[in-house]
C-alpha cells in the first residue's frame, strides 16, 4: 500500500523522506525503478509507502572494533580492604 508523488524540480529522495516522514532506506527500497542520480528527474513518480501498514525491524550489523578504541575503565567505589591475616569463615561478630 502506497501513494504516489509526482516529482518537481529540486526533489530528492532525501527531501521526500523528510516531507512524508518515511525512513530514507525504506523509500529507496520502494523505488528501485528510479535511477541512482540525485536529484530526481521532474515528472518521475515516487512511491510513498504508508508507514501505518508496514512492519519494520531494525537490523544491527557487527563491525570490527577500531584499533584506536580503548575500553573504558570502571572506577572502583569505596575502599578495598585486604587483610590477609584475618580469615573470613562466614560468621561476622562485633
Amino acid at each position: 500500500m502506497f501513494s504516489s508523488h509526482r516529482c518537481q524540480e529540486g526533489d530528492t529522495l532525501h527531501s521526500l523522506a523528510r516531507a512524508y516522514n518515511v525512513p530514507l532506506p525504506i523509500l529507496e527500497a520502494m523505488n528501485t525503478h528510479l535511477p541512482a542520480a540525485n536529484p530526481i528527474t521532474p515528472g518521475s513518480v515516487v512511491h510513498i509507502p504508508r508507514m501505518d501498514t508496514m512492519f519494520c525491524q531494525k537490523v544491527y550489523w557487527e563491525q570490527p572494533v577500531p584499533a584506536s578504541y580503548s575500553s573504558p575503565t570502571i572506577p572502583r567505589i569505596g575502599p578495598r580492604y585486604n587483610r590477609p591475616s584475618a580469615s573470613y569463615n562466614g560468621f561476622y561478630s562485633c
